[in-house]
């Protein structure tokens, strides 16, 4: 039985299907790791990226002048596969060592969530925040902002 012409041939039935197969393999791939985001567990980036409950003081931009370590993340195969680029704001809580304690993604392409996430992890910061005289807080909450960008 023909189905289609592709190319000025006919196709069949079997190749109709492994036609068919890729492109939904694909999708159902990026409804997966979509829905592993907070949005698809009912709750929105806001309600998943609370931190509130450990009091944090709120820190913009002087908390980069205190980082000693900063990992770069790694591009994910599935993201370069369909070509996913942009920025990644990542909101992170910082204890009073250093150390990154939580990593959340605010907003980006969702299969680059998760690698902005476990870079924002890595990342090390000057004990007390570096700051001479740092705030009583344990924590600070801020901002990462991650680039990816696919090489031509």
């Amino acid at each position: 039985m023909v189905i289609f012409k592709r190319n000025g041939t006919c196709q069949k039935n079997w190749c109709l299907i492994t036609c068919m197969i890729r492109p939904c393999i694909l999708i159902l791939l990026l409804i997966v790791v979509g829905c592993l985001s907070a949005t698809c567990l009912g709750q929105s980036a806001d309600v998943a990226c609370d931190y509130s409950s450990y009091k944090p003081f709120r820190f913009d931009h002087a908390l980069f002048n205190a980082a000693l370590l900063k990992d770069v993340p790694k591009y994910p195969a599935a993201a370069k596969a369909v070509k996913a680029s942009g920025n990644v704001n990542v909101r992170i809580l910082v204890n009073r060592s250093g150390r990154v304690v939580k990593a959340c993604a605010l907003d980006g392409h969702p299969l680059l969530r998760s690698a902005a996430e476990k870079s924002a992890l890595k990342w090390k910061f000057k004990r007390k925040f570096g700051l001479s005289n740092p705030p009583r807080h344990k924590y600070i909450e801020t901002i990462i902002v991650f680039g990816f960008k696919l090489d031509s």
